[in-house]
């Protein structure tokens, strides 16, 4: 994904593959789809049959975790 700054330069957002968001977020991947059939977790980017997440989107996600105070566990 990409994101302009006020002085019109490009950066570059990292897509976050699926192992990689579950050892950040720390839940199973069934607990993950199971969230996001849900609405609760942020959908996906799809790239052909893979799903990716960008960078700033899942440390968004975490922001609003911390912020509801649950930062421990995650409930459906």
């Amino acid at each position: 994904m990409l994101s302009t700054s006020s002085n019109n330069q490009v950066t570059l957002d990292p897509l976050l593959a699926l192992p990689e968001v579950l050892s950040v977020v720390g839940v199973a991947p069934s607990t993950w789809w199971a969230g996001i059939a849900a609405g609760k977790f942020p959908p996906p980017v799809k790239c052909g049959r893979r799903s990716f997440w960008p960078q700033s989107v899942i440390a968004e996600f975490i922001e609003s975790l911390k912020a509801q105070g649950a930062t421990d566990e995650l409930a459906l």
